[in-house]
């Protein structure tokens, strides 16, 4: 049986609710609740000593964490440690005095990491071969270092490189540290064919040979959800008026999401039809550096402000139910990896205007209506025909659901693993030939 360690480091963010949450936090938690529900590999479960303890918390309130089995046994010390990391992730600093402090437990923390980690044990067998799945981050020195172990990657997208106008890189960044440690002997997935190309085309120590594509999918929560009763409590939860429909954005609140043209154009649509039934609803965690130019965006729009719904962060549970009812999705990034948020859409039936640029169209294929993310005229003329045709909009809800199908994180995973047994058959015969 195939034995495959999960680093699970992301997953530490379980149970944040800001920016940690992302698409990559997703994908790696839908990721190893698949292979973890495999009955032909076993998963081992890599979470460092930040990772440690809010994983083992969360476990409290969801089955499918119980019965993990970590590759390494922490001594009592360092699951102290664990502990201290969590709650320094649950406290968030306001001023100064308080980042300084937070900054000197954080210090404290690294330092007594380093002193205890001597007390843990591995839980690995050294006549055993594994393989090591990371779904983010640079693979650690232990298991990169080891020759029993199959190294994959999942790469998401070179966002960092292209876009540091909005980006400030560092050395210690995850992301630098992932680009600097591809090599030509590991292998990696991509999460498009876009993505693919990417690296290839800006990471010169990357083989081409040893990238596959493998698209992610949605999460089973997100379905069509119609219930009437339940959205009303929803609308009220996130201060969306009762008597009005509304137009639905997910996403982080920051500049390549192109939200300000977005509302731009939804405000020009409203004005052009006079409409006063419908508000664009904008939820997602924000960035500090951008949440301001949004802000005074809305305020400049004067009486057509009171349009614009700042819901924030959504609760998972209540997302399947707001794509569900709203009168349409919009997402015209300017860049993507992949694309969750058209997918999820798409899996709720919700009618989708998305962007035609770099992967996006891998995903929606035609199950939505693509236009480029400038294009003022076009975005108009898709809100007035959803809005206005409700025949186009019941077409544009099957197509999606239909297109959404093709993608599931069962065959994502499933694809991943028959890629890894194949690699590691290859491995073992050859070493049977030398």
């Amino acid at each position: 049986m195939m034995k495959i360690i999960f680093d699970g480091r992301v997953l530490g963010n379980i149970q944040n609710k800001n920016m940690t949450r992302t698409g990559i936090f997703f994908s790696a938690y839908n990721l190893f609740l698949e292979m973890s529900r495999n009955k032909d590999i076993e998963v081992l479960l890599y979470s460092d000593v930040k990772a440690f303890y809010a994983i083992k918390k969360y476990s409290q309130y969801d089955e499918n964490f119980r019965d993990i089995k970590n590759v390494f046994k922490y001594s009592k010390l360092t699951q102290w440690v664990s502990y201290g990391f969590w709650l320094r992730m649950r406290f968030l600093p306001k001023n100064i005095i308080e980042i300084f402090f937070a900054k000197l437990f954080t210090l404290v923390l690294l330092i007594l990491k380093r002193m205890f980690c001597i007390f843990d044990k591995s839980n690995l067998s050294k006549n055993e071969q594994y393989v090591f799945f990371s779904p983010m981050e640079k693979i650690p020195s232990f298991f990169h270092n080891n020759d029993k172990v199959i190294k994959f990657t999942l790469l998401h997208d070179v966002i960092p490189i292209l876009g540091q106008k909005h980006y400030t890189l560092k050395k210690n960044d995850w992301f630098c540290e992932l680009f600097d440690s591809i090599n030509p002997n590991d292998y990696y997935f991509a999460n498009s064919v876009y993505t693919r190309k990417d690296f290839i085309k800006y990471c010169s120590s990357i083989d081409a040979n040893k990238i596959t594509v493998t698209y992610l999918g949605a999460n089973e929560n997100f379905y069509p959800n119609k219930d009437e009763k339940k959205n009303r409590l929803i609308k009220e939860k996130y201060h969306i008026p009762q008597d009005q429909q509304y137009i639905f954005s997910l996403c982080s609140i920051e500049p390549r999401k192109n939200l300000l043209f977005a509302v731009e154009n939804f405000i020009r649509f409203v004005q052009t039809y006079q409409i006063n039934d419908v508000v664009f609803v904008l939820s997602g965690a924000h960035w500090k550096e951008f949440i301001k130019t949004l802000q005074d965006k809305i305020q400049d729009l004067g009486e057509y402000g009171n349009k614009i719904i700042r819901a924030g962060y959504v609760d998972d549970k209540d997302l399947a139910n707001l794509y569900s009812h709203s009168l349409c999705s919009v997402y015209l990034s300017t860049y993507e990896g992949f694309g969750l948020p058209a997918l999820e859409a798409m899996s709720c039936g919700t009618p989708l205007i998305a962007s035609n640029a770099t992967s996006i169209p891998e995903v929606v294929g035609d199950g939505g209506v693509l236009i480029s993310p400038s294009d003022d005229l076009a975005l108009q003329d898709a809100f007035k025909k959803i809005y206005f045709d409700s025949a186009f909009a019941k077409e544009l809800s099957l197509k999606g659901i239909k297109q959404a199908k093709k993608f599931s994180w069962k065959k994502c995973a499933t694809q991943m693993i028959e890629k890894m047994k194949a690699v590691l058959e290859q491995k073992n015969l050859d070493s049977k030939c030398l």
